[in-house]
């Protein structure tokens, strides 16, 4: 038995070739897309754990509010648990190029750890050129290089604000080389207190260029964390720890620093006092010293600035960080979970379809082998034996499928999906792997589709008596459809179009199959061109809609009211600029009762010209929400995120760590970044103090870049004007992340079409075998090959156009799923499908349709009249 029954199946195989791999093809691209974009989500996280790795990211990073010293590091690493330590230094800082001007994060580089040490913190990857050599030289990373325009060799000028000055020694630095680090795997670098206040690059200088009293961080590796996964709860738990003994140490030093900080202030207090005597006698003596006066003076003064500096010291604070507090690291692996909880939903449509074709292809295999299986079972062949032969031509088709899926999905998807983030993420090349989990779960998925349905299918028709199934299965009886009983419809048919609705009505199974086969289908082409234009909707919407100014310009952070005046003045009487208004703009921490986000603090300083320059509008309605002085307006991303509806309150802090309680008003349209909005007369009553303006944003007219050019190059001779960025470039980095993820959509698109392809072919493929019969009859009676074509393909072209209806309905729900669980944390993507995209998936469909139909057409020329009138009629 056994040999013969390979040889049956093999046998099977070949004469139905067709079935066989419409069956394989449908498993190949089920476990495929679900294997590949499940393995994408962990390759992603694979190599941004590798490249931590690699680099020695921190594993947790100590912040103090008045800095850290070589005693604070040394008290580090005696902590248990501890491996490394490495105290440094970072300072924020503009950098004006052109028509740009760019908050950039400016870090220290210990020059003798970095060439030889391997424990080095947060090392540095070089890609070009060296590192410096002396405290004139400074690497960068690419992304400053592109945005700002600057080359290796390049002079960079550094602006601190009169409050930084004198934490570096000198801020001319010569670009030697180009570097990136773990600790930026993102675009986004952070939010600053100067300029626009959001970092924008990093550079890297040495650090004994830096000139501060204290470290402004301290960096440090725990023990055995590289041997477990950082994107895994069980590496939490392996630092947590660490750090709350941290947090216990950080007490006790912060106590000390104090105490040290209290006796230097007083010691500077006792020096100016003996200065001050000694002058005092001096006066004494000379007492038409005029220089002996003034030095009394400048004495006196500061005593008085240090008994006031002595009284505002507070005691310290220490920040005990981990990697949750890296923003890019924490994006990239969100964006991760969100491509797996994709490929929780296209593959599941897969599957669902496979199942459904599965069930059709084995039902008619079974049916038209029913005489054997009677013969089998009289002769005393067990239900199991019998139904072997169906059960492995299904596994060789499934696991086949699901292994030649496996390598392609592995393999490309994770590299296309990942390349579509490179845009958005620094990192290595991706790393892929043999899933073996997913691989299983893929085939065990895959084989419940086709398997279980053989299965179930065979059951159904062992239950008969032998001699039952060695006969020919009696015809469905006829009967009449719904559409007989609506008579002013059913006498106004022709001959062809009753027989038409009769077979659409009477064979309901081949109906709900093809129906909800090429609905699914048609969902996920909706779905995939929906995607595109929901991410097209960002930078349209955003920047041409509800941002309707084009250019920012950022004050300085030591502005006088005076250069502010004359600023407004210089802009006012450029006939380029169509108008202009001032508005406060800071991060801030909003928070629920659980959730706390870093957002934009937005208050203008003119309410009723604020909405000519930033419309506010509910995105389901399009009307207007008014800026009112009892409440406050927030995007809609975020009170989804905080969970915060219309009428409930948030708590705000702002920048001098005061927390209020404020009620939300209005909840507007926005697709970028987390904005709160305020009126002034709100801020001053809930802060006890005017918000101080911080930038001026303004209408231009024209967008060339030599306008931008000139009017950026004016702007920032005020000194007033610290940077002055325009929308055009925000628009053009956003446009560039949005091409790439196209690139992800594609994938879904094409694999949608491929499915849908499939699904046609293949049972419309059985829809002729099962009526061979039929369509043999019409040609004897002398029907034209045209004729017998087009009786089949009316039908298909009806139910196509019914699946293509039903699709529109699951393809809206389907996209509003994948919408709200892909999206970016500071991104909303829209909602809405264009109706060119049902069109789109609507044509795709009937184009396969067609082309299915044309392959019909040659097939149904093929027929043998005599052999298929021979063979039995089974419906």
């Amino acid at each position: 038995m056994g040999k013969s029954l390979l040889k049956d199946i093999f046998r099977e195989i070949v004469h139905t070739k067709k079935r066989f791999l419409s069956l394989f093809f449908i498993v190949l691209m089920g476990v495929g897309v679900f294997g590949g974009i499940k393995a994408t989500s962990r390759d992603m996280k694979l190599t941004a754990d590798k490249y931590a790795d690699d680099y020695n990211l921190m594993d947790i990073q100590i912040i103090s509010t008045m800095g850290l010293t070589q005693s604070d590091a040394d008290s580090i690493s005696k902590i248990k648990g501890v491996k490394a330590v490495d105290p440094t230094y970072s300072i924020d800082a503009v950098v004006n190029k052109g028509n740009n001007g760019f908050v950039i994060k400016v870090h220290g580089l210990d020059l003798d750890k970095v060439k030889n040490d391997n424990s080095y913190i947060n090392k540095p990857k070089l890609i070009e050129g060296r590192f410096p050599e002396n405290n004139s030289e400074c690497v960068v990373e690419a992304k400053f290089l592109k945005d700002l325009g600057y080359s290796i060799n390049d002079i960079v000028t550094l602006n601190f604000g009169t409050q930084n000055q004198k934490n570096l020694k000198n801020n001319k630095f010569k670009i030697v080389g180009v570097v990136e680090t773990p600790y930026y795997i993102s675009r986004d670098r952070g939010a600053s207190t100067i300029g626009n206040g959001q970092i924008q690059a990093f550079m890297m200088v040495p650090e004994t260029a830096f000139s501060m009293d204290s470290y402004t961080e301290i960096d440090v590796l725990v023990n055995d964390a590289k041997k477990l996964f950082s994107y895994s709860d069980e590496y939490y738990n392996l630092i947590q720890p660490v750090k709350d003994d941290l947090v216990e140490l950080g007490k006790k030093r912060s106590e000390i620093r104090y105490n040290d900080i209290k006796n230097k202030v007083q010691r500077e207090i006792d020096d100016a006092k003996k200065v001050l005597a000694s002058k005092e006698s001096e006066y004494n003596k000379e007492l038409s010293e005029a220089k002996t006066n003034k030095q009394i003076s400048q004495a006196k003064n500061k005593i008085a600035q240090s008994e006031k500096k002595l009284n505002e010291i507070k005691k310290p604070v220490w920040y005990v960080l981990d990697r949750k507090s890296n923003i890019g690291f924490v994006e990239f692996g969100d964006e991760a979970d969100r491509i797996k909880a994709i490929g929780n939903v296209f593959p599941t449509i897969f599957f669902l379809v496979a199942a459904l074709v599965s069930l059709t292809t084995m039902t008619r295999m079974v049916e038209e082998q029913r005489t054997q299986m009677g013969i089998l079972k009289a002769l005393g062949y067990s239900k199991f034996a019998i139904m072997l032969k169906f059960v492995i031509y299904s596994v060789i088709a499934t696991i086949s499928g699901g292994i030649i899926g496996l390598f392609l999905g592995f393999s490309i998807l994770p590299r296309v999906i990942f390349g579509a983030y490179s845009t958005m993420y620094t990192l290595p090349a991706v790393i892929t792997e043999f899933n073996g989990y997913y691989a299983v779960l893929g085939i065990i998925t895959a084989m419940i589709s086709t398997t279980f349905v053989t299965i179930f299918v065979c059951f159904s028709n062992l239950k008969e008596t032998p001699a039952a199934l060695m006969r020919l299965k009696a015809p469905v009886a006829g009967r009449r459809v719904l559409l007989e009983k609506i008579n002013f419809i059913w006498s106004r048919l022709g001959f062809i179009q009753k027989v038409t609705a009769r077979n659409l009505f009477r064979y309901k199974k081949r109906f709900f199959m093809t129906v909800f086969g090429i609905g699914g289908c048609t969902a996920l082409l909706l779905t995939g061109f929906g995607i595109r234009d929901s991410i097209n909707t960002i930078v349209t919407k955003q920047y041409n809609e509800i941002f309707k100014y084009q250019m920012v310009t950022t004050f300085a952070n030591d502005v006088s009211p005076n250069d502010i005046t004359k600023l407004m003045a210089i802009i006012k009487n450029d006939k380029r600029i169509k108008e202009s208004m001032l508005l406060s703009q800071s991060n801030i921490e909003v928070r629920n009762n659980k959730v706390k986000k870093s957002v934009f603090l937005v208050v203008p300083d003119n309410r009723d010209k604020f909405k000519d320059f930033i419309l506010l509008r509910n995105r389901n309605y399009g009307t207007p929400i008014s800026l009112i002085d009892n409440g406050v307006v927030i995007t809609e991303k975020l009170s989804n995120v905080l969970d915060v509806k219309t009428g409930e309150c948030i708590y705000i802090k702002n920048g001098n760590n005061k927390e209020v309680k404020v009620k939300v008003t209005g909840i507007t349209e926005n697709y970028v970044q987390h904005y709160v909005y305020m009126s002034s007369v709100l801020y001053r009553r809930l802060f006890n103090e005017s918000p101080v303006s911080n930038e001026i944003i303004s209408k231009i007219i024209g967008s060339s870049k030599s306008l931008e050019d000139d009017l950026s190059q004016k702007m920032l001779k005020s000194p007033a004007a610290m940077t002055v960025n325009f929308t055009t470039s925000v628009k053009k980095t956003f446009q560039n992340v949005i091409n790439n993820l196209l690139s992800v959509v594609l994938v879904l698109i094409v694999s949608a079409g491929s499915l849908a392809f499939v699904v046609l072919y293949n049972l419309t493929n059985i829809n002729i075998t099962e009526r061979i019969r039929e369509l043999a009859t019409m040609k004897v009676l002398g029907f034209y090959d045209f004729e017998v074509s087009m009786y089949v393909i009316r039908e298909n072209a009806i139910l196509t156009i019914i699946g293509i209806l039903l699709g529109f309905i699951m393809g809206i729900f389907l996209h509003r799923f994948v919408m709200t669980t892909s999206e970016v944390e500071i991104l909303m993507f829209g909602r809405n499908i264009k109706p060119i995209s049902f069109l789109c998936s609507a044509l795709m469909t009937i184009g396969f349709s067609a082309l299915v139909s044309i392959v019909v057409h040659f097939q149904l020329q093929k027929v043998d009249m005599v052999q298929s009138l021979k063979s039995p009629d089974i419906d």
